[in-house]
């Protein structure tokens, strides 16, 4: 569990590194930093199990929760993007 939480923690700090960039340009790409850590993390945690299906990525659809979640950041990430037009 340690190792899950110490690559979570790396990816945030990764990317709002890499935010000073993004802020440029979208302030609502760092609103969606934590979600696509977890998805990393998650990810990593998939492909420590025993036979894992990351081995096999064209089966990874059987992550049934997995996909959803996909799904969920890729409508956050456009709401983010379009819809919302913050003016700094």
């Amino acid at each position: 569990m340690g190792r899950f939480i110490g690559f979570l923690y790396g990816t945030i700090v990764y990317v709002f590194f890499f935010g000073v960039f993004l802020i440029k340009y979208k302030v609502e790409f760092l609103l969606t930093v934590p979600f696509f850590a977890f998805l990393f993390v998650w990810y990593m945690a998939i492909g420590m199990r025993e036979d894992a299906i990351t081995q096999r990525p064209e089966e990874l659809y059987r992550e049934r929760r997995f996909m959803a979640y996909i799904v969920f950041l890729a409508i956050l990430n456009f709401t983010f993007t379009t819809i919302n037009d913050t003016q700094i």
